[in-house]
């Protein structure tokens, strides 16, 4: 917010100081500057911005037709005289967009301009080609689509960059909130899917998503928005395999044993640095003590060991014909054989029957409830001014790590059960969900390459949709996309030194290349 600075400064009294001419639609520049010896001052730079704000609000003096939209373009044109501003309500063609406007919200843009970045988009690269035939409007979220259905951050909240605002419902009567998690956090989520597939493609160990990750490639191609773990499933030869793999780095002296208030013994095994990554091992049994789960959790190597940014590996014990986790028993024929679905940019092997698998986990509902962590206000705050620029993690995750959600009732969920810094679950209807972050619906084409047609809606608006080969793993047609989406598989050879990148003040640690930003984010 606030005045604009420098060039930007100056190309706004060159835009706007002036009258305007209905004649041939544009500003005339008026040189009678109110400052010392004719020149400009501080209160004619005011002036100018005070113009462009009353036309924007009085819906007045901008350039072309109105294309209904409900959006003013802030665009950049060259003329033999030089550069200048101009405001028009349909796509700028062959121009250069630096902002869009709302049409019922101008307050809100100069409130929240960042007029370092029209400056970068004014001479930096071109934000859409030449050659564009549709330009990709913001959803009622605000959130920018390219021409593969990628996502533009938009940084839309002071405490944080975010690929989604906070919904209206997602500040609860409690004081509690329900907020998308920050960029860092998805940022390592995604170098950590990243990393551990490395490793387990060196190691020879197969893999599937599981839980709330493929709930979020299912619904949404990518986590959750308040999710900030991955989840995976291994059966008993690959995970045996990993363990073997991960025995020699792995000392039995660092053994812990912690009870839960159910009585249940949890033994954890503290793993040290494995290249990128650091792990521990859980083995969770009941108070009789029956096995309940076994898990491998991943982290960054330069996080803290209860970094709530996690992958579990979790082991699938089978017996022949099933398959069962600490939540579920699945048929082995809806795991296997491994199908290919999109998370983030990716191509990560999923279950066979993600939809049967995903109820058997949460139940014949889970498209149309969900569940998500309540955060208190100062939890949240502080996850996202962590003082270190890595984001505090002192919240538990989304899916409360053992992902038995289905046994929290937050309908009795009040301030007096929340404690600072404390997860609480809540149920959220589908409709909310819909209205708030796009999702995808899948439809089974059939035949051998088991073809998915993915279909991104907002508010029961179409975004875009694409055929999805998922037993090849390539997008074979695409609608409403001017190119198709480049997915890459995971699960390349890692390298043989990490090295460390610096991400908006924070630094991690990884192999290969990190991610700057998160693109497809559908939920």
């Amino acid at each position: 917010g606030g005045r604009p600075k420098g060039f930007m400064k100056d190309l706004m009294l060159r835009s706007f100081y002036g009258s305007w001419s209905p004649t041939h639609g544009y500003f005339r520049r008026f040189k009678g500057f109110t400052g010392p010896n004719q020149q400009p001052c501080d209160t004619d730079h005011d002036t100018a911005l005070q113009t462009l704000k009353t036309n924007l609000k009085e819906n007045t003096h901008f350039m072309g037709q109105d294309d209904g939209a409900g959006w003013f373009w802030l665009v950049a044109g060259q003329n033999p005289g030089g550069l200048y501003l101009y405001v028009t309500k349909s796509p700028p063609f062959g121009e250069r967009p630096l902002a869009l406007i709302r049409e019922d919200n101008v307050e809100e843009f100069f409130d929240k301009v960042d007029w370092n970045m029209l400056f970068m988009r004014l001479h930096k690269w071109q934000l859409w080609g030449g050659k564009a035939t549709a330009f990709p409007y913001p959803t009622k979220r605000g959130v920018m689509m390219d021409a593969t259905g990628s996502l533009v951050l938009l940084k839309d909240r002071d405490d944080g960059c975010h690929l989604w605002s906070e919904p209206p419902w997602s500040r609860q009567p409690n004081g509690t909130v329900c907020a998308p998690a920050a960029l860092g956090d998805l940022l390592k989520l995604q170098a950590l899917f990243a990393e551990v597939s490395m490793l387990l493609e060196a190691t020879g160990v197969k893999w599937l998503l599981s839980h709330g990750s493929l709930l979020g490639a299912w619904l949404h191609h990518g986590p959750i928005p308040w999710d900030e773990e991955g989840d995976i499933l291994l059966l008993p030869e690959d995970f045996s395999r990993l363990a073997a793999q991960l025995a020699a780095t792995t000392s039995s002296s660092a053994v812990q044993e912690i009870k839960t208030p159910r009585g249940d013994l949890v033994r954890l095994f503290q793993g040290p640095r494995v290249g990128a990554l650091q792990f521990d091992l859980h083995e969770h049994t009941d108070r009789a003590g029956g096995w309940l789960a076994t898990a491998f959790t991943f982290r960054l190597a330069a996080d803290p060991r209860d970094s709530e940014v996690h992958l579990d590996a979790f082991l699938a014990r089978t017996n022949g014909s099933h398959a069962w986790t600490d939540s579920a028993v699945l048929p082995l024929e809806v795991l296997l054989p491994a199908r290919w679905l999109r998370f983030f940019d990716f191509l990560l092997p999923a279950p066979q029957d993600p939809k049967t698998a995903l109820e058997l986990w949460y139940g014949p509902r889970f498209t149309a409830r969900r569940k998500c962590s309540l955060r208190s206000d100062a939890a949240a705050t502080s996850r996202l001014h962590g003082a270190d620029g890595n984001n505090n993690n002192n919240s538990n995750d989304s899916n409360n790590n053992n992902h038995n959600n289905n046994n929290h009732n937050s309908n009795n969920v009040n301030s007096r059960q929340l404690t600072p810094g404390l997860g609480q679950i809540a149920e959220l209807s589908g409709a909310l969900l819909a209205a708030s972050y796009p999702m995808v619906k899948n439809e089974e084409l059939g035949g051998e390459s088991q073809v998915l047609r993915c279909t991104a809606h907002l508010n029961r608006t179409k975004l875009w949709a694409f055929d999805l080969d998922t037993r090849k793993g390539r997008v074979v047609k695409v609608d409403a996309l001017q190119r198709r989406p480049r997915l890459a598989r995971l699960g390349q050879g890692p390298t043989d030194q990490a090295e460390a990148t610096a991400v908006d003040g924070a630094e991690y640690t990884h192999q290969g290349a990190f991610p700057d930003k998160v693109p497809n984010m559908w939920d």
